[in-house]
């Protein structure tokens, strides 16, 4: 099941990993150069943490076995994939297919 985080308001899915500040603790202020970059430029800025998916690196490995050895995942491995998982492993496959696959 789901673990109440705070009051209900959050729920986070098993394994999950939350970084909390100790009681007392206050954050370090962005800089004004850190500031400019999130609400001024483009994208990302590139001193930004790189965001990590487990479940993204488990689906890349079940497209890579389909795309190389033709190797369906199993119902195990898909059952509970999300909606942003199936459509990572579809476009990752290219814009065509042979039939065969």
């Amino acid at each position: 099941g789901e673990r109440v985080v705070s009051e209900g308001q959050f729920r986070l899915k098993p394994g999950s990993k939350v970084t909390a500040l100790k009681p007392g603790e206050t954050p370090a202020a962005p800089t004004e150069a850190e500031l400019k970059a999130w609400l001024d430029e483009p994208g990302i800025p590139a001193f930004a943490a790189k965001a990590q998916s487990r479940n993204f690196s488990s689906v890349d490995t079940a497209r890579i076995a389909f795309a190389s050895a033709g190797t369906v995942p199993s119902s195990q491995v898909i059952a509970d994939w999300s909606t942003q998982e199936w459509v990572r492993f579809i476009d990752g496959l290219g814009a065509t297919q042979p039939l065969d696959k």
